[in-house]
C-alpha cells in the first residue's frame, strides 16, 4: 500500500499490479472471514453501534475490556479500510474504462480516497499502539504476544497445533 502511495506512478502498469494484488487481499480476508471459525470469522467481531460506544467509554476510563480478535472499535475500523480500499480498486478501474478515461473528477475521488486511507491507517496504528499500552501489565495481556483467552473463561487444552485444527483464526 506505501509503495502506491508514494514510489509508483499511478498510471505505471506496477500501480495497477499491486492496486489488484491490494484489493484482492482485501477479497480473499473477507471470503476467509465467511469460512473459518474462531475470531478470524467475520461474524465474531461484526461492530454494533453500542458495543463501539460502550467500549469507547470504557476504553477512555481506563476500564476497556481486552479482546483476543478485534475489539469493536477496531472492528469500524477494519471495516472502514476494507471499504477504502475498495473503493479504490473500483475507481482505479473505472478510469481505465473508455467511458471514463482522462474524466479528472475520478482521478480527483481516487486521490482523495488514497488520502482517506492513509488517514485511516495511520489512525488505526495510533489506535492499536494505545489499545496496547492501556491494556499492558493487565492480568491476561498480551505483553508475552500470546493469545490469551478472555477474562472469565479458562483456556482450552488443545490436542492438536493451531494449524491443524481447522480454525482460521488470525490476523485480521
Amino acid at each position: 500500500m506505501l509503495y502506491l502511495f508514494f514510489v509508483s506512478d499511478g498510471s505505471s502498469p506496477q500501480h495497477r499490479t499491486a492496486g489488484t494484488i491490494v484489493l484482492a487481499s482485501v477479497c480473499l480476508r473477507i471470503l476467509w472471514g465467511l469460512v473459518c471459525r474462531g475470531h478470524g470469522r467475520l461474524a465474531s467481531f461484526w461492530p454494533g453501534r453500542r458495543r463501539a460506544l460502550d467500549y469507547l467509554r470504557a476504553a477512555r476510563a481506563g476500564r476497556a475490556r481486552r479482546h483476543l480478535g478485534h475489539n469493536p472499535l477496531g472492528a469500524w475500523m477494519i471495516l472502514g479500510l476494507w471499504s477504502l480500499i475498495a473503493a479504490l480498486g473500483v475507481t482505479g478501474w473505472m478510469m481505465r474504462m473508455d467511458a471514463f478515461w482522462g474524466d479528472e473528477w475520478l482521478q480527483d475521488l481516487h486521490a482523495v480516497i488514497a488520502y482517506g486511507l492513509m488517514a485511516a491507517t495511520g489512525l488505526h496504528i495510533a489506535g492499536v499502539i494505545t489499545m496496547s499500552r492501556l491494556h499492558r501489565g493487565k492480568p491476561g495481556s498480551r505483553d508475552d504476544h500470546r493469545p490469551q483467552a478472555p477474562a472469565g473463561r479458562p483456556r482450552r487444552r488443545m490436542s492438536k497445533p493451531a494449524g491443524r485444527r481447522g480454525s482460521c483464526a488470525g490476523p485480521g
